[in-house]
């Protein structure tokens, strides 16, 4: 965000997709926005991560992830895919988001422990309460039933109402679980990922209205200051 900021004129509103019943993995930082960030934002990453994860970042995830080939190896194995399956299977990207077309069945797993950074979320809220920024917090949908096994969303839910509620330039909403529409199982691309046909109903019948409202919202409160 501090990035984007120093080339772009601030949003209007910043919408967070918050993702509350991921797995605790152990991924580290995305390399392709850690390589991309000037040197001064590259110290300021790195220190957060060792606040967060307490261990420093390996020798060995910077060796390998300037390697080009390591780096984008993903794209390759579309690549081999493509050669072998055709672009069926692939997705287009739009925007630089990933649309696919294709459907594929979910495997929800075993229980898990959730994986849910509230520091990380709070230093990014404290950035943009300096700045006057908006945000709009919100858990897009995930497949039913996944929810149920994820330990602790029910106090994170909770955290992140709090969050919410501390700020007027804040809000959240989940369109997960009792307030997610009723998906089809072919409008899923495997585990938590609507395809194009879930992702289009999504956002014209929940998400846009929403934004819309956050917006209005916010011009009502301005109004008042005014």
């Amino acid at each position: 965000l501090q990035d984007y900021l120093r080339r772009n004129t601030a949003p209007r509103l910043i919408v967070l997709g918050v993702y509350i019943n991921r797995a605790r993995d152990g991924s580290p930082m995305n390399p392709d926005l850690f390589l991309s960030l000037p040197p001064d934002l590259r110290e300021t990453y790195i220190d957060r991560y060792r606040a967060l994860d307490g261990s420093r970042l390996k020798r060995s995830y910077g060796v390998f992830n300037r390697l080009r080939a390591y780096r984008y190896r993903t794209t390759i194995d579309r690549a081999i895919k493509f050669a072998i399956v055709g672009g069926s299977r692939l997705p287009e990207v739009v925007k630089g988001q990933a649309r696919f077309e294709a459907s594929r069945p979910a495997t929800l797993g075993p229980r898990h422990d959730i994986h849910f950074e509230a520091r990380s979320l709070r230093d990014f809220l404290t950035v943009c309460n300096e700045r006057n920024l908006p945000v709009a917090m919100v858990e897009l949908p995930n497949h039913p039933g996944y929810s149920d096994l994820s330990e602790g969303r029910a106090a994170a839910l909770e955290l992140l109402e709090s969050m919410a509620a501390s700020d007027p330039l804040f809000s959240f909403r989940s369109f997960n679980d009792d307030a997610s529409l009723e998906y089809d199982e072919d409008e899923w691309i495997g585990l938590n990922h609507l395809n194009a046909r879930g992702a289009a109903r999504f956002t014209s019948q929940q998400l846009v209205p929403h934004i819309a409202e956050v917006l209005a919202g916010l011009e009502r409160s301005r109004g008042e200051v005014d």
